[in-house]
């Protein structure tokens, strides 16, 4: 699951970052239960932005925090407004679809990436073989599963 998607990313060497429009306390009260929260070697909240989604306010933040370069960097959100946060930030942008939450979809605002579960994000990020369900690139997946 999710857990495991972050030990493999943590251990690879790659950075995180956590950028949410929620207050930090609703973060902690969300991630804490799960052990999620020290995955994140930055976490941006709403409480550290003057603009909210779909402004890039809390991207570059994040990206500028972990030094991190926006052409060598990805942004996955769950809703319409993180994937032109991402856009406009200048990073790739990946579709999570397996949230519960229905916040929007995101697929309308055309991700780079869409993401059916966190397992076909583990195997984006982290090849072996061939996936039997590779993400979608772009607007050019047209057809339901």
């Amino acid at each position: 699951g999710q857990d495991q998607t972050l030990v493999k990313i943590k251990r690879s060497g790659r950075r995180l970052a956590l950028f949410t429009g929620v207050e930090k306390n609703m973060m902690e009260y969300t991630l804490n239960p799960f052990k999620l929260v020290d995955f994140f070697e930055v976490r941006i909240t709403a409480d550290d932005i003057r603009k909210s989604k779909p402004d890039p306010e809390g991207i570059n933040l994040s990206l500028s925090r972990i030094k991190a370069n926006a052409k060598e960097s990805m942004y996955i959100g769950d809703s319409p407004s993180d994937i032109i946060a991402g856009k406009r930030a200048g990073v790739l942008t990946g579709a999570a679809l397996w949230s519960p939450e229905n916040r929007g979809d995101p697929t309308t605002e055309h991700p780079d990436y869409e993401f059916r579960s966190v397992q076909q994000l583990s195997d984006f990020l982290f090849p072996r073989k061939k996936s039997s369900e590779e993400p979608y690139f772009g607007s050019r997946w047209t057809e339901e599963k």
